[in-house]
């Protein structure tokens, strides 16, 4: 009897120890659809949010290309804490369906590279 409840309590100890605190990006939807007029500006802003139990930094945020601009007000994240990152493009020259990325980096060792 004694033997097993030390196992039992290594186990526990084992487990409690094992548990790492890190930051876990989210996001309400990482794509975002809509129709648009040529020479016009489609404004989306993404929800980031810190679903983990740690700081998320945001390093940077990368547009696939120049027709694209984002805006992010805040770059460290409280676990909990969330913030709008705005991306604007601009489809001047553009017809046809069109396909842009945001790529959002990050301290969180599961996702360090989010594509919006």
């Amino acid at each position: 009897m004694i033997q097993r409840g030390l196992v039992l309590l290594a186990l526990v100890a084992f487990t409690s120890f094992g548990a790492v605190a890190a930051p876990t990006i989210h996001v309400d939807s990482a794509t975002y659809t809509t129709k648009a007029d040529s020479n016009s500006v489609v404004a989306h802003t993404f929800q980031l949010s810190n679903a983990g139990d740690s700081p998320l930094t945001i390093g940077s945020v990368t547009a696939s290309c120049g027709c694209t601009a984002t805006t992010l007000n805040k770059t460290e994240l409280a676990p909990g804490e969330s913030v709008g990152l705005e991306a604007k493009v601009n489809t001047t020259g553009f017809s046809g369906t069109v396909q842009k990325t945001v790529t959002v980096h990050t301290n969180d060792p599961a996702t360090p590279s989010l594509v919006l």
